[in-house]
């Protein structure tokens, strides 16, 4: 050790350690009465009997009905303007392992699924039909090239009087007739839910149902780690396109072609534990910030568990409400909607209703003044409450169309109270968004007392490095980057010193233990 960092050990021996401090920033619990009536009783219902935060349920359910409508209806935010929001959502469920993230989600996707088995089963049953057709179109293909291959022959033997005469088959006739067997769609069984899909695949799953689908991941973080793989960056700008329901995109790829997408209507959602998912809400130098992708999921709800439990054993509640809703979203009648002209898209939509209207402007104008004062802390932050504007009047068009599928009386324009109920649900969210994208730091704080419970056990001596840590394969200090994170949190709170060892080759990163620490243990 260099004179140098023998004497800034003696100074630090001085230096008191500063307390860490304490918890995450608080989030509302969400009042029930937010979830729309339909839903409420089969969501509270949920959470009651799994003991569970009530958000993991009825976020997983809004979400599953906004992917149900797809891109069916859209609503239209203002008056005259061409601007239109598809209800497609992305939002993930965070918490610790053991929360019962996943059987709340699987009991909220429930209905989707039932739709999808009651599609899949009706089309294993028409299986011979399709087998006919399928030959049959096949056939006729087969015939008309026999004929082609047959003409050409024929033409190639003929005599120059002969060939004056013309051919006996009409190349129009067949032009046509071929043109429509391939244009002739095969029946494919009709999908909600997809979880594990390539790019290209999932292509050929959103043409084959082009009102849209759910990526429903148990774990988000197996899908985020994918995109970020060498020669996968564009699986990543494929997925950012599809993140407003609106647009088109081609694949090309050398093996197997091009493939249009014609309508790119993809809801995501999942999963994820804190400590993964904190470094994506990183300030800067986060990939996923940068490029937007993580601000896109503006359904993410971070609750704290309930620190109670209560054994509960009953008949789940509010089931046959609950599934009239998703049957009637995915049956929607289109016919009583307005229609945009071809040349915006052709959607069936919605409006606000007069007083809506002038809650939405109202509403807008503040978030914009908002985004435009930097009111949010940091750029990132900004960023994410800068999606808002479509957020809300897609929260918006959910609910009403939830209402209508449950056969209540509602009008042909989004009311002020489903308005206010979504600018509602967007509070809620931005308090979990203010709490994620403070995440990083309390995790850093989680895993800093982590290390100072292995410092006052005596399982850590005087000279640490973050090697000493994660080889030992401690719980929750198993992560390079983890444990590296709660060092520089204690470096920053005077606990541990900071020293690069000379070592003749690369320097050696020591963190020295603060002997004021040591004292109080003693």
């Amino acid at each position: 050790m260099t004179a140098a960092e023998i004497e800034d050990r003696l100074n630090f021996a001085e230096v008191e350690p500063k307390e860490l401090p304490n918890g995450l920033r608080p989030v509302p619990i969400l009042d029930p009465q937010m979830i729309p009536e339909p839903l409420r009783l089969f969501v509270t219902d949920i959470a009651e009997r799994m003991q569970c935060p009530i958000e993991y349920p009825a976020v997983a359910a809004l979400v599953a009905a906004g992917a149900v409508i797809g891109n069916a209806v859209v609503v239209k935010p203002k008056t005259l303007d061409n601007w239109i929001v598809v209800s497609n959502i992305w939002g993930a469920i965070v918490g610790d392992p053991g929360a019962m993230k996943s059987p709340a989600v699987a009991e909220a996707m429930r209905f989707s699924k039932e739709i999808e088995r009651r599609e899949s089963a009706a089309f294993d049953a028409l299986k011979a039909d399709r087998v006919f057709e399928s030959e049959s179109c096949e056939a006729e293909k087969k015939s008309i090239r026999r004929q082609l291959e047959e003409s050409c022959r024929a033409k190639s033997k003929r005599t120059p009087s002969e060939d004056a005469i013309g051919d006996v088959v009409d190349y129009d006739i067949l032009r046509e007739r071929f043109r429509k067997l391939e244009e002739t769609p095969l029946p494919k069984p009709k999908r909600l839910i997809t979880s594990d899909a390539t790019v290209e695949k999932l292509g050929e799953l959103l043409n084959d149902n082009p009102r849209g689908l759910l990526n429903l991941r148990d774990e988000l973080s197996g899908f985020i780690d994918t995109l970020d793989k060498p020669g996968r960056e564009g699986d990543r700008a494929f997925y950012l396109e599809t993140w407003d329901g609106l647009g088109s995109y081609t694949v090309d790829r050398i093996a197997r072609g091009s493939l249009h997408i014609k309508h790119l209507t993809l809801s995501i959602f999942g999963t994820i534990q804190p400590s993964i998912i904190a470094p994506l809400f990183k300030a800067n130098g986060s990939k996923s910030v940068e490029d937007g992708f993580i601000q896109r999921f503006q359904a993410t709800v971070c609750p704290d568990v309930p620190q109670e439990y209560e054994y509960i054993d009953r008949e789940p509640q509010g089931v046959d409400e609950a599934r009239q809703v998703f049957e009637g979203l995915y049956n929607l009648d289109l016919a009583p909607f307005d229609q945009l002209a071809v040349d915006v898209g052709g959607y069936r939509f919605v409006r606000f209703d007069p007083e809506a209207q002038n809650f939405f402007q109202r509403w807008l104008i503040q978030l914009e003044q908002s985004l435009r004062n930097d009111s949010y802390g940091s750029s990132s932050l900004r960023g994410h409450m800068a999606k808002y504007r479509g957020f809300m009047p897609a929260l918006a068009l959910i609910f009403h169309l939830i209402d209508h599928a449950a056969n209540k009386n509602v009008g042909r324009g989004i009311s002020l109270g489903n308005a206010e109920l979504a600018a509602a649900w967007c509070s809620l969210f931005q308090a979990h968004a203010e709490r994620l994208y403070d995440m990083t730091t309390q995790i850093g704080l989680n895993t800093a007392r982590e290390i100072l419970r292995k410092i006052q056990s005596g399982e850590l001596g005087d000279e640490i490095t973050a090697r000493d840590i994660y080889r030992n394969k401690w719980s929750r200090l198993t992560e390079p980057a983890v444990v590296k994170a709660g060092l520089e949190m204690l470096v920053l709170h005077d606990y541990l010193h900071e020293v690069a060892l000379n070592t003749g080759g690369k320097p050696k990163n020591v963190f020295l233990v603060n002997r004021n620490l040591r004292r109080e243990i003693g």
